[in-house]
């Protein structure tokens, strides 16, 4: 015959005691009386609430670990972002070599991107803006350069569209050619058409785009 139990409550654990985890200021060691030990940082710690006596279930203590999951890859998201800015699929990918839980790695993400710490399409713009202006680069290196730092496909195509309307092609090929003393008409053997070709090639820019150039400087 079927007989009622009453349901088991979770057997809690008593704080007896809260160290400062050696040299570690910022870090709390909580010591249980069933002689479970754990770490959390300050931060967390403070937002506890935790004191001596408090009794904890098993519940708590995961989610007083989650909290200190979560805050290790803020922490580590915020130093890397106070390097440079960094789109969200570069920071993802740094994160997660550093062994952080996709999970947690994500949910942070989500929160840095909110609060505008993250931003992929001023990112590509602004990367897309620097490399056509100050180095020179063709579309076929800029697109290379921003898909280094796992960026949507669609937003390195507009970044790399808008980056050239400012930065016409034809103006920063011309800025090359006068670096090298090329003017319009200049006379080349064809040895160094073919390196002329070969450089402007390996700068990113296209072989029609080069033909172009040397009709309009009268190179062929």
């Amino acid at each position: 015959m079927w007989a009622w139990k009453p349901t088991r409550k979770p057997k809690l654990s008593k704080i007896v005691a809260i160290q400062a985890q050696g040299r570690r200021k910022k870090r709390r060691m909580i010591h249980l009386d069933n002689g479970d030990v754990f770490g959390i940082s300050e931060d967390v710690f403070l937002s506890s609430g935790l004191g001596l006596g408090d009794r904890l279930s098993p519940a708590t203590v995961d989610e007083l670990q989650a909290q200190e999951e979560l805050y290790q890859v803020r922490e580590a998201a915020l130093h890397l972002l106070g390097y440079r800015p960094r789109s969200r699929g570069e920071l993802r990918r740094r994160l997660l070599q550093k062994k952080h839980p996709a999970k947690a790695v994500d949910r942070i993400l989500d929160e840095l991107e909110e609060k505008k710490y993250i931003n992929d399409e001023e990112f590509a713009f602004q990367l897309a803006r620097e490399k056509a202006k100050n180095k020179l680069i063709g579309p076929f290196a800029l697109r290379a350069e921003l898909q280094s730092f796992a960026l949507p496909a669609e937003l390195v195509e507009r970044a790399v569209t808008k980056a050239y309307e400012e930065f016409p092609v034809e103006d920063l090929i011309d800025i090359l050619l006068l670096k090298r003393h090329i003017e319009k008409g200049t006379s080349l053997k064809e040895k160094e058409k073919q390196r002329l070709r070969d450089f402007l090639y390996r700068k990113g820019y296209p072989w029609e785009v080069i033909d172009t150039t040397f009709q309009r400087y009268r190179l062929l």
